[in-house]
């Protein structure tokens, strides 16, 4: 009969639902939600120290004094029972032990009869043989009964008493201890005075054991008793969500993924209290602006490991508040153009003060535009970069190909790039993708991470974000993997180090908020490679950066997409960005990797150095690239004696001359007052470089012209930049002549559909020439 009530208990006993909970990487509870039958049921944490000792030493002593010398039954208890039961004439005593009871709790508390009684003394026994003493007090810890919908010692003490049963004080563990006993009648919301007599004799009993000093007893005693269940903390409650939803994997104690779990996970609970702290003070003044949400996200640098996760603003109304924007996926705004940039130096394509052509550009129907509505000529690189200009950044993605740029981020794990790089076109660099906080962030920490592994000092760890303290399967994506002095990305190329190095000194440059201007200045402050993102129409505004130690990502925007002329990247997102920076200590700097090389390049165009440069500097570069443009716009020239005319071989002095093409000189000479245009012949056109340049169209494009609401056919404004003021330009469609312009060289035409010559002609006898074709009209 022993066995046949043995075998009916099973491996594990309890098989109820548990609540998800998650905690910070210390164990502190950062979140919950009630188990599917809705009990507040806490599964353990196998890290945690257990129930506690004066828990137990409560618990023995007022439910099982000989608990820990008995074999499940506690014979002399049996007898006083007995006896007392029949002097009464009726059950006041039950004589149920800590195993008896732990059985009782398994089979649902069925009704009290002598055979029920035997039963549980039965397996009271075989569960002693089959776990110890610990064992048994943590299942009844775990699964004991605490008021209401109150069970297990874990949940009653964050929700009775707000602390972990590992702090408790002896006046709460006699609380808790007493509960178990008549959950029914008595918890802290009501019979409190019962509540408080039921500990105070269980105190005056450890006192009498020799558990609490004189001291101890007095302290005890005068402690409040709790008046009604607390709300539990709810420090990250998005992420306690995914988890909860199954969105991310679990290290789940015990249970199925159906039945709850706890979560022990990597943010770091104090971190996590201030910038939770920052997002609520800085979400009121974004209310104040109806900008409605926010989402911040901060990583360890090298491990991947996420510190902070605000995923709305905290307290926040509404239903928009339940949204996740650590995961919601937005429009990237300007985020991806510093990988762009990293990408054309990784491939010797770019050197990083190389000036690169800001000027009005069509690519078909496309017309990028700079945020400030103005053009500069030619800028450096890495300075189009600090100053985010989206024309050049545009036109380098149309030099590197926007489906190499796209395999490129999806080598990188950007994970939300589910069309066709087709579809997304020129757009992908301006805003016209999706990414999420947390994937960007991510791809951000890997550049720095890929710096700082590269002298072989770490283990390459997952780049993808880690929650769990265990280290997540699998590796980083193939482009970040380091090995050799570089990067093995998709079809063999290297991602070198040094590229994103240089990228990331850069970004270093990049103009911070008024609150931070002078940083410099500071002996506490240190570099931040960061970078803004707006989407078009303002309705998101990005800031991610990275330093050594720490990769912070911010978020500030609407849920539903609103947009609002507020939301800015840099006056919205950045404020936050560097009040959350404020509180990660970090003063390191990127170090510069193994396999750097020096490059002469021209002082004056950044690109290498030519033999007609008259200034160079050296620079450093990714050794295993090769750049092969020399400087295009150093050129020598014949000038009479004044400077004033090119000449013809043989005469006059020869003399270098920086050169840009007539539209990059037409924007550049505005802003750079110390530009000399190139002087014109004397007396006749310039034999080998015509004066003027066509803007639009350009040579061999496809244009489409659309067809105006009243059904006419619409038109398209076609321009030329000529380099010297002043001159009349005759122009000519397929050989017609169509008029003359002068000073602004913009004509509007209806050209048909097919294709054309577009011929213009100056004063001075120079001729340019585009090809095109027209797809509609």
């Amino acid at each position: 009969m022993t066995f046949r009530f043995a075998a009916a208990l099973p491996d594990p006993l309890f098989r109820d639902p548990y609540s998800w909970v998650i905690t910070d990487q210390e164990g502190g509870l950062l979140g919950a939600a009630a188990a599917e039958d809705g009990q507040w049921r806490f599964p353990r944490d196998n890290l945690s120290a257990g129930p506690g000792e004066k828990f137990i030493a409560a618990l023995t002593v007022y439910e099982d004094r000989r608990f820990f010398s008995h074999n499940g039954i506690d014979l002399p208890a049996i007898a006083r029972a007995a006896r007392d039961n029949l002097r009464r004439g009726q059950i006041v005593s039950g004589a149920s032990t800590l195993p008896m009871q732990v059985i009782r709790l398994f089979r649902k508390n069925p009704r009290r009869t002598v055979g029920e009684k035997i039963k549980e003394m039965i397996l009271a026994q075989y569960l002693t043989l089959r776990e110890d003493k610990p064992g048994i007090l943590e299942l009844f810890a775990d699964h004991a009964p605490f008021g209401g919908n109150v069970v297990g010692l874990e949940a009653a003490a964050w929700r009775y008493l707000g602390r972990s049963p590992e702090d408790l004080t002896w006046g709460e563990a006699a609380l808790l201890a007493a509960l178990p006993n008549s959950p029914g009648l008595i918890h802290p919301g009501r019979n409190r005075e019962e509540l408080r007599q039921k500990r105070d004799r269980l105190l005056n009993r450890l006192a009498a054991h020799g558990r609490l000093s004189p001291q101890e007893l007095t302290l005890a005693l005068g402690e409040p008793v709790p008046s009604e269940p607390l709300p539990l903390p709810q420090r990250a409650p998005h992420l306690l969500e995914r988890f909860r939803s199954g969105n991310l994997g679990a290290g789940k104690s015990p249970g199925s993924p159906e039945s709850g779990g706890i979560i022990r996970t990597t943010l770091r609970g104090d971190l996590q209290d201030q910038v939770n702290a920052a997002a609520l003070r800085y979400g009121r003044g974004l209310l104040n602006q109806n900008i409605g949400n926010l989402g911040i996200l901060v990583m360890e640098t090298l491990t991947g490991r996420v510190l902070a996760y605000v995923g709305n603003i905290p307290e926040k109304a509404g239903p928009e508040s339940y949204v996740d924007m650590v995961t919601a996926p937005r429009s990237t705004g300007s985020l991806l153009k510093p990988f762009l940039w990293t990408a054309m130096i990784n491939a010797g394509e770019l050197l990083p003060r190389q000036l690169v052509l800001d000027i009005p550009t069509r690519m078909g129907t496309y017309r990028p535009e700079n945020a400030a509505r103005f053009y500069q000529g030619a800028v450096p690189a890495e300075e189009a970069l600090v100053q985010s200009l989206n024309v050049p950044a545009a036109r380098m993605l149309r030099d590197f190909g926007v489906d190499r740029f796209y395999g490129f981020l999806k080598d990188l794990g950007m994970s939300t790039l589910t069309r066709p790089a087709s579809d997304y076109g020129i757009s992908l660099i301006l805003g016209g993708a999706e990414g999420t906080l947390e994937n960007l962030t991510a791809l951000y920490a890997g550049l720095a991470r890929l710096v700082l592994t590269a002298g072989g000092e770490g283990e390459p760890g997952p780049l993808a974000p880690r929650y769990l303290g265990e280290t997540a399967p699998g590796g980083p994506p193939a482009a970040l993997r380091t090995g050799g002095g570089g990067a093995s990305g998709k079809g063999g190329e290297s991602f070198l180090p040094g590229a994103a190095y240089l990228c990331l000194r850069a970004l270093e440059r990049v103009a911070r908020p008024p609150d931070e201007q002078g940083w410099q200045d500071f002996l506490s402050s240190r570099p931040v490679s960061w970078k803004t993102g707006t989407s078009q129409g303002s309705r998101d505004g990005w800031t991610i950066g990275t330093t050594p130690g720490w990769t912070l990502g911010v978020w500030v925007g609407n849920a539903d997409g609103a947009g609002n002329p507020a939301i800015q990247g840099s006056r919205t997102a950045a404020p936050l960005f560097f009040q959350v920076m404020a509180l990660l200590q970090d003063r390191e700097v990127f170090p510069q990797p193994p396999g750097m090389v020096s490059l002469e390049v021209c002082r004056k165009s950044g690109f290498l150095a030519g033999p007609d440069c008259p200034e160079t500097e050296t620079i450093l570069y990714p050794g295993v690239s090769h750049p092969g443009i020399r400087c295009p716009y150093h050129r020598l020239v014949r000038l009479n004696p004044e400077e004033t005319r090119q000449t013809h071989a043989g005469q006059g002095a020869v003399r270098p001359w920086f050169v840009l093409p007539p539209a990059a000189e037409w924007y550049y000479s505005r802003w750079n007052l110390d530009y000399r245009p190139l002087p014109p012949f004397e007396g006749e056109a310039d034999p080998g470089s015509p004066p003027m340049e066509v803007a639009f169209p350009e040579n061999g494009a496809e244009i489409y012209i659309p067809i105006e609401v009243d059904g006419r056919a619409g038109a398209a404004v076609f321009e030329v930049y000529h380099r010297e003021a002043g001159r009349r330009l005759f122009w000519h469609l397929d050989e017609n002549y169509l008029g003359s312009t002068r000073e602004i060289h913009q004509m509007s035409l209806r050209p048909g559909r097919g294709d054309h010559l577009l011929t213009i002609i100056d004063d001075q006898g120079n001729v340019v020439r585009r090809s095109f074709s027209v797809l509609s009209g």
